[in-house]
């Protein structure tokens, strides 16, 4: 199921066509990927630059010990390896697809040009990596100050307000990302749904009263 967040400056092919300099059009590939391809994987130099046209892909990171841990969810309309382009280092966090779909496909050098080049697919990056930045803070800010229970009510009123009712959330990605079990995330999502906070059926839920909802989760013990 695609999504596309809400609030964010998007870019679809027929949009990135229409501000694209000429002379760098040739340069756009448009590629198909499935489940479990990898755009990149960690420490390794950057393949270049995708934009989402449709599907998902989890960043994660992996430990010397193995464990993986989930950094970031990319959906349809965002950028894969803008800071490995512009910071000219090795990839930060190995990129996996979820689900398939297409992609845009950019060489770092056709990337940086269209930043210096078109002022509109420079404002795109910057809301891009303002966006992700701001989505990354939250999780960090979550995950240090909360319990799960309060982490995980925050991250369903996130995405509720990021793409409406009703949103999909993976749980066995969600428990990746939050570090627990998923179990522990089947237990939340009982506990909401048996106080009628939360609306779950395959894969796809609903905040049934968003201000009940911000009530509860404001009264957290």
């Amino acid at each position: 199921m695609d999504m596309q967040r809400e609030g964010r400056m998007l870019l679809s092919y027929k949009e990135l066509l229409a501000i694209c300099p000429p002379h760098l059009k040739e340069n756009l590939t448009v590629i198909s990927f499935s489940t479990d391809d990898f755009f990149m994987e960690q420490n390794d130099e950057n393949p270049g630059v995708f934009i989402l046209l449709s599907g998902e892909a989890q960043a994660f990171s992996t430990t010397p010990t193995g464990i993986r841990h989930v950094r970031y969810i990319h959906h349809a309309g965002e950028v894969i390896g803008e800071i490995e382009a512009i910071t000219n280092g090795p990839i930060i966090c190995s990129v996996v697809a979820t689900s398939s779909g297409e992609a845009i496909k950019l060489t770092e050098e056709t990337y940086l040009e269209l930043i210096r080049s078109s002022p509109d697919f420079a404002m795109f990056v910057v809301s891009q990596l303002a966006g992700s930045l701001a989505i990354m803070s939250t999780y960090t800010s979550m995950n240090m100050q909360y319990s799960l229970k309060q982490r995980l009510m925050q991250f369903f009123l996130q995405k509720h307000q990021q793409f409406g009712n009703p949103f999909y959330v993976d749980k066995k990605l969600t428990a990746d990302l939050f570090g627990c079990h998923l179990r522990s995330v089947n237990r939340v999502v009982k506990e909401l749904e048996a106080k009628e906070l939360l609306d779950y059926e395959k894969g796809k839920f609903r905040i049934l009263n968003v201000d009940k909802f911000k009530d509860a989760l404001d009264h957290q013990d």
